[in-house]
């Protein structure tokens, strides 16, 4: 049997509350933060196509096709659920880093 959790209601009316305030947030932190890495994105893919360009053969290949998928997925917030999405362009947006510092780029967005 589980272990019953005793919580006072001040507790319960807490959580509940910060339930509420973070529903209400949400959206608009999560549309905030979509915008942002979808400009940071673009802002890398410059230098990380000139790092791609830098290299040859299969190496270049692969980096440019990171750039391109990074910029696809930019391009189509209905590709995923929102959380999932942030992921994926969080991922994307760091694999970028790692390419415009190999560049030596400073990036301003």
């Amino acid at each position: 049997m589980a272990e019953r959790v005793r919580a006072s209601l001040v507790d319960i009316a807490r959580d509940v509350h910060l339930a509420w305030t973070v529903a209400q947030a949400l959206p608009e932190k999560e549309t905030a933060l979509r915008d942002r890495l979808r400009s940071h994105i673009a802002a890398l893919a410059d230098p990380a196509e000139e790092y791609a360009r830098s290299l040859g053969g299969d190496e270049q290949q692969c980096v440019a096709r990171d750039v391109q998928r990074a910029l696809a997925a930019a391009d189509d917030p209905e590709s995923a659920p929102p959380g999932e999405y942030l992921m994926q362009l969080a991922n994307h947006a760091k694999g970028l880093i790692g390419y415009a510092v190999t560049e030596g780029r400073t990036v301003r967005g």
